[in-house]
């Protein structure tokens, strides 16, 4: 028998899509984040600059922190989903080094950030893929496959950035999961997490082409 997953609460407010790339070895890694607005208020006319900014004061410091020292974080861009009208926000030209110690292991390797939520099933559940791990959050002769007590810091730091309610205007947003009905359809389900954690081994990270519409 196919397999049915319990699907998403309908939307009743705005959806943030933000995208953080990344340059490492003249290849661009895109990290994807989905924020939901606990509140039913219509975003703001600069919603998406203002997301991007509150998103930067949260989380830059310690995303960065988990980015190796040859990777070079260059552009932001945010959209709201839930209004396929509305024009998304870029910030773009920017040369921000990774704060880690260290230059990156194989590009293919990266770090995973799962997302839960209480939704039975994969449509309750999400992924971030973390790029640039550094060689000294890896103790080859310990465990190749994964962070060490360093890597495991950092990223328990970031997760801890990442579930911080961000505050922009009259929108509360907090990181979740999305589903779409129908290829380029508009998003109209989604969930805010209730367990963010970093996963062990290491998770490869597939080459593709830029997603919908930013």
């Amino acid at each position: 028998m196919p397999r049915l997953n319990p699907p998403l609460p309908i939307v009743g407010s705005t959806i943030m899509h933000l995208v953080v790339e990344t340059l490492i070895d003249s290849q661009r890694c895109m990290t994807d984040f989905h924020y939901i607005n606990a509140n039913p208020n219509l975003p703001a006319s600069n919603e998406e600059t203002l997301f991007i900014a509150a998103w930067r004061a949260a989380c830059e410091t310690t995303y960065l922190a988990c980015l190796s020292t040859d990777a070079l974080l260059t552009t932001y861009k945010a959209e709201e989903l839930s209004d396929l009208t509305r024009q998304g926000n870029e910030i773009f030209g920017l040369s921000l080094a990774g704060t880690a110690s260290s230059t990156h292991i194989p590009l293919e390797m990266a770090q995973v950030i799962t997302i839960q939520t209480s939704v039975k099933g994969q449509h309750g559940r999400g992924r971030v893929f973390m790029p640039g791990v550094p060689s000294s959050f890896v103790s080859p002769l310990v465990n190749p496959n994964g962070p060490n007590p360093a890597g495991i810091t950092a990223y328990v730091n970031l997760v801890n950035a990442l579930e911080t309610t961000l505050t922009v205007g009259a929108s509360s947003y907090r990181l979740g999961v999305t589903t779409k009905p129908i290829p380029w359809g508009n998003f109209t389900r989604a969930r805010v997490w209730d367990i963010l954690y970093v996963r062990s081994p290491f998770g490869t990270q597939r080459r593709r082409r830029p997603g919908r519409g930013i």
